[in-house]
């Protein structure tokens, strides 16, 4: 019975931890820039919005790169504005 107890201990600590695991950059995404300034996004294409339930730039960032943006205005914690700065040599 102790085994068992241990085993469900164990799992449950496992997925309590997987729920705290911060989701992996994609490539280019630790080059997008997170920003709350106004100015920071003056004069740049805006490519879409952006969203992280979780408050976590990393999956703000992650997104960013798949709309070819390389600056995320955030709107709140959880949302923000996916923009294009500057010159690129992507499409």
């Amino acid at each position: 019975m102790k085994n068992v107890v241990r085993a469900l201990l164990a799992a449950a600590l496992g997925v309590s931890v997987a729920g705290c695991m911060l989701p992996t950059l994609a490539p280019g995404a630790a080059q997008v820039k997170v920003t709350s300034e106004p100015a920071d996004v003056k004069g740049c294409s805006a490519k879409g919005n952006v969203r992280d339930p979780n408050g976590i730039y990393a999956g703000m960032q992650n997104q960013a790169v798949g709309l070819n943006a390389n600056v995320v205005f955030l709107t709140s914690m959880y949302t923000g504005i996916a923009y294009q700065c500057g010159q690129t040599t992507g499409p």
